[in-house]
């Protein structure tokens, strides 16, 4: 499996391969045009009602990663998109694409480490 982080506003290169965005709302200050992604996968991303919970707050990252992982295994959508997201990094490389500003705590980078541990 070959996948990497990115946030939506680097710029896209070659080595990128398949380019996923992975939050459920889409980010107001980029075109789909702009973004070059491959596919949207909106259901892997967090709830609203998680993301408003969490409100980028550092203290509560830990925290916020258990629930994103146990909304994560508790949705079949989700489970479906996880299954296409594997397909594809078999034959490519896959970048989870995220619009959070911080490069560490974001649910792409989660998102990562879910899949890597489930292989």
């Amino acid at each position: 499996m070959s996948l990497q982080v990115k946030y939506l506003h680097e710029p896209v290169v070659e080595t990128d391969g398949k380019r996923i965005l992975v939050d459920r709302e889409w980010p107001a200050d980029i075109t789909p045009q702009e973004a070059e992604m491959h596919s949207w996968y909106k259901d892997v991303g967090p709830s609203n009602d998680l993301l408003d919970w969490y409100g980028d707050d550092p203290s509560r990252f830990s925290e916020y990663k258990e629930k994103y992982v146990s909304e994560l295994d508790g949705n079949p959508l989700v489970q479906a998109e996880i299954t296409q997201i594997r397909e594809l990094s078999k034959s490519d490389k896959v970048t989870l694409l995220h619009a959070a500003k911080d490069p560490v705590m974001n649910n792409a980078a989660i998102l990562k480490e879910y899949l890597e541990a489930k292989m």
